[in-house]
């Protein structure tokens, strides 16, 4: 159980969720009121997620190679799937785990026979391997459409929570992203959060940086940790939001696709287009997308003859050569954009808007 998580707060968690299903009238028990009073808090309070890594109702349309897989279990009309919450946390841009929410049912057993079906095409809807079934009181927990829990009373739940935890719990999803992460994925843990590996958990910056970058001979740090935004949105000018082609960020364009082509499209509407080289040229802003395996993974700015910004996933944003983040796991640049200098831009990245 997490340390910040103790045993006496999760007892007064499950006193306040017991209160509150004594306190409530029956003809206002419905779905609704279970999903806020009930499961919101036993998934922030609980399990330890952030209020804004649990998002409401995001709608996913069902491809056709996904309605293949769960052609068995979907309705026939059915194009998307809309879970109740999605657990989406700040150190990965994907989905961790769907929960769908429902009103009071008997038991578990019927909770299952009733939803599960339900559940399983979210999960394969979203790519997410973890889903949750609840009424607040009977819950279920999925992995890789299998149950692997039931429980079928909030005592129950709560006696079983440090298992729950352990498997859907937030910190038990970074301790397995650290175990295995790339560096790419090392780089969305905010550091402040994070239990990093122990060769790196007391670097400084600098330090830190070049561990996870080895080729990075010399470069200057120009801002702080941020998680505010990402090297997308550094790249085109704007460090108010996280810019990626995912339901939980911005994207300038309808079309949300990771491909080359759709961030060709996402800078032409801030005036880029395709260049043959990311040679310096006078009176142009140059920028370069980076892809691994076709996938873009980065992008980067140019400030100067030879040097470049970028933003590091939640780290420090700095300057650099763009070769000395070439060959990482950031891959290698794919393609080079470049308008007509739109503002000011100083040698150590930043710039003056109009």
């Amino acid at each position: 159980m997490s340390p910040r998580r103790n045993a006496r707060s999760v007892t007064a968690l499950f006193d306040r969720l017991r209160h509150a299903l004594e306190s409530i009238c029956p003809e206002y028990d419905n779905e609704a009121w279970r999903r806020e009073a009930l499961i919101r808090p036993f998934l922030v309070e609980g399990l330890g997620y952030k209020e804004h890594e649990v998002v409401s109702e995001i709608a996913f349309p069902i491809t056709e190679s996904e309605r293949k897989i769960i052609a068995h279990k979907v309705r026939p009309h059915q194009v998307r799937v809309r879970p109740d919450f999605l657990i989406v946390p700040d150190f990965d841009r994907r989905v961790a785990a769907a929960i769908e929410a429902k009103r009071k049912s008997p038991n578990a057993d019927v909770l299952y026979c009733d939803h599960f079906d339900q559940l399983i095409i979210e999960q394969v809807v979203t790519g997410c391997e973890f889903g949750i079934l609840t009424d607040g009181e009977n819950l279920i927990v999925s992995f890789e459409g299998e149950p692997v829990m039931q429980f079928g009373t909030l005592d129950e739940i709560e006696a079983g929570f440090g298992a729950i935890e352990h498997w859907v719990g937030r910190d038990a999803l970074i301790a397995r992203m650290v175990r295995t992460a790339n560096v790419l994925q090392l780089l969305m843990i905010p550091i402040v959060d994070a239990k990093l590996r122990p060769e790196i958990q007391n670097l400084e910056p600098h330090e830190l940086i070049r561990s996870l970058f080895p080729g990075l001979k010399d470069f200057t740090v120009v801002s702080p940790r941020s998680v505010e935004f990402n090297s997308v949105s550094w790249a085109a000018g704007d460090i108010s939001r996280r810019w990626w082609p995912d339901p939980f960020a911005y994207w300038p364009t309808s079309r949300a696709e990771e491909s080359i082509f759709e961030f060709v499209r996402a800078f032409a509407t801030l005036g880029y287009s395709q260049c043959p080289s990311p040679a310096f040229e006078i009176g142009m802003e140059k920028v370069a997308i980076f892809a691994l395996q076709d996938k873009p993974t980065h992008a980067s700015r140019q400030v100067g003859p030879g040097l470049w910004s970028s933003k590091l996933g939640n780290l420090e944003t700095i300057t650099h050569r763009l070769d000395d983040l070439t060959g990482t796991d950031y891959g290698s640049p794919s393609v080079f954009l470049r308008r007509r200098a739109q503002a000011s831009s100083s040698a150590d990245g930043s710039r003056f808007c109009r």
